[in-house]
């Protein structure tokens, strides 16, 4: 005859495997995700989930297979098959892929754990997966962007795996974190984020050697044409040309001069820290940095509205014309 403890461990057994305590212990761990997403106030409108879900991605994913550079290793040659995103297909994956998290975070909200929906449950496992599909897209797409900056900073290839695997950590977190609506490319403030962390992987001792790297005249040109970054044209010469005449033509005296002196522009081609530059014109290390950042901002729109390409079709000592939307002498 069975004994009551038994008994009571076959009663414990039946309530842990019945439908409702697994619903409760599955919407127990929904509960227990972190979901983290960039806000938007669009995403409370009526007819949000028709506009983001619904609408297709304008435009069109770039075909062209680029030819990878003549050292990166064998087993990164495949991410250069993956095609790169275009500015309107990026910013329509990060507004789904945020949308998405958003509406599952407010499903979320009204999960009973002790009651709760199969319905419910279900649409916020699809969503959440298919903002993963997104995010993973993405991450797919920019991981060249990685191997790049690698090359970049290298001082030899011992570290580059690593540098690797430290970057696309880096990666999936800028991935995460972009707000896609502030208008600027995902490249850029990836490139920061990478950058930053290498910087802190290849230690201080190399940190002068890449502040320099980093504040090189490709790198600026980088920051205006927001490419891939490293990956450069025939043409480089040429568009470095196109930003020193920008740079003369648009910014104010004494930030022309930090930018100068910051990105290595100057005759001696060296790059010059922010501590450096504040010694030379009396000003705070901080507010070198500051000025800087609203020097290239300012640059970044008049290359917006004045292109490399129609630039080039200037005469020489053409200037360019001014452009009423912009402030450029405060």
């Amino acid at each position: 005859m069975p004994t009551t403890a038994s008994n009571n461990s076959n009663a414990d057994r039946s309530s842990r495997n019945s439908p409702g305590t697994r619903h409760s212990q599955r919407a127990a761990d929904i509960l227990l995700r972190e979901v983290r997403f960039i806000y938007s106030a669009e995403f409370e409108k009526k007819d949000a989930e028709r506009t983001i879900l619904q609408s297709s991605l304008s435009g069109e994913t770039r075909k062209r297979r680029d030819k990878p550079p003549s050292d990166v290793p064998g087993h990164l040659l495949h991410l250069w098959e993956i095609p790169l995103l275009n500015p309107d297909e990026e910013k329509g994956l990060f507004r789904r892929m945020n949308y998405l998290k958003y509406r599952s975070n407010v499903l979320r909200s009204r999960l009973n754990a002790d009651e709760p929906r199969i319905r419910s449950m279900d649409s916020i496992e699809r969503m959440l997966g298919e903002a993963n599909e997104i995010r993973n897209h993405i991450v797919q797409a920019n991981t060249r962007l990685v191997v790049s900056i690698a090359r970049r900073l290298r001082n030899s290839w011992d570290a580059f795996d690593e540098m690797i695997s430290t970057g696309n950590f880096i990666l999936i977190r800028a991935v995460e974190r972009f707000d896609y609506s502030r208008g600027f490319r995902f490249s850029t403030y990836a490139t920061h984020s990478v950058q930053r962390e290498l910087f802190r992987l290849l230690g201080k001792g190399r940190k002068r050697q890449l502040t320099e790297v980093s504040t090189s005249p490709e790198i600026l040109l980088e920051t205006l044409e927001d490419p891939i970054v490293g990956e450069f044209h025939a043409e480089q010469d040429r568009k470095v040309g196109y930003v020193r005449s920008l740079i003369e033509s648009v910014l104010p005296e004494r930030e022309r001069r930090i930018v100068i002196s910051r990105f290595g522009l100057n005759s001696e081609e060296r790059s010059m820290t922010l501590r450096e530059i504040g010694e030379e014109m009396g000003l705070s290390k901080e507010r070198i940095r500051q000025l800087q950042i609203r020097a290239v901002e300012r640059l970044k729109q008049f290359a917006k509205a004045e292109p490399p390409d129609s630039a080039f079709a200037r005469l020489p000592g053409e200037e360019f014309p001014p452009h009423e939307d912009l402030d450029l002498h405060e």
